[in-house]
């Protein structure tokens, strides 16, 4: 088929021609999109991923009608910082709900939700979520370094408490099979806890925005190599143009925009 979600595969992926093919591992899942996938094999399970007290969880193997893989369900965690990343994924979720029809998308951010209602025209639910920092604005052109570093601190410091571990048991709860963060490192930790797979989209990533502000406040090497250190818990890694800085591993596709609204006459 063209499209469609498979059970038992585990951490590959690549982008083709026609599209991209993104395999990922948690009791199975492989989501293709516009290509046809090369087979695989392995161990599916994530060993050692899953906390105590989800293991008793167990994801829902997909079943085949007529060929048509059964639909899944995506916990998507969403950078507020700006709104070209929300952009960037109601362009994905559209595609995602056309390519494997039936798809269930949560959408975890604190992007206002006129957004979303505005941008998309498939099914969604939005959580209310505070899912990252990035940097504090004192303008739309200018940042306050001193204050993002407080809220670096504040943020963190609850996610590690208490935070990370009650989002992964409400994505448990909803029956996500599948995690996928624009540029949101906390979605990351969501997902290993919750042992599910994660795919991290982004042309750049807080690291590369961190490590030069550490010229003038160090505080910032500290952030930069531990949220560095969560982009690299990726299953998948995929990184669209224009890119800021390559990763070792990652996939690379063209970039990604809403379908426009008008005609060319229209506007």
């Amino acid at each position: 088929g063209r499209g469609g979600i498979d059970a038992g595969f585990r951490g590959v992926g690549r982008i083709g021609r026609d599209g991209a093919v993104l395999e990922l591992g948690h009791a199975g899942l492989r989501i293709r999109v516009g290509a046809v996938p090369a087979k695989a094999s392995g161990e599916a399970r994530l060993a050692g991923r899953i906390p105590q007290e989800a293991r008793g969880v167990k994801c829902r193997r997909q079943t085949r009608l007529g060929g048509v893989p059964a639909p899944t369900r995506f916990a998507y965690f969403v950078t507020p910082h700006g709104f070209g990343h929300a952009a960037r994924t109601a362009a994905i979720v559209e595609a995602l709900a056309h390519r494997l029809p039936g798809c269930r998308i949560d959408l975890w951010t604190s992007v206002p939700s006129w957004f979303f209602a505005e941008s998309l025209t498939v099914p969604h639910l939005l959580h209310d979520l505070e899912c990252d920092v990035g940097l504090v604005q004192k303008s739309p052109v200018a940042e306050d370094l001193p204050a993002s570093l407080a809220a670096l601190e504040r943020f963190w410091s609850a996610a590690d408490r208490t935070r990370i571990h009650e989002v992964a048991q409400a994505v448990i709860a909803s029956g996500a099979q599948g995690v996928i963060c624009d540029i949101a490192p906390f979605g990351l930790d969501v997902a290993r806890a919750a042992g599910l797979p994660a795919a991290l989209i982004e042309n750049f990533t807080w690291d590369w925005i961190y490590e030069p502000l550490a010229a003038n406040l160090p505080r910032f090497t500290y952030w930069a190599e531990r949220l560095g250190a969560k982009f690299a818990q990726a299953e998948l890694h995929l990184q669209l143009e224009p890119c800021c800085r390559r990763a070792a591993g990652a996939l690379t596709a063209p970039p990604v925009a809403r379908a426009p609204r008008r005609s060319r006459e229209q506007i």
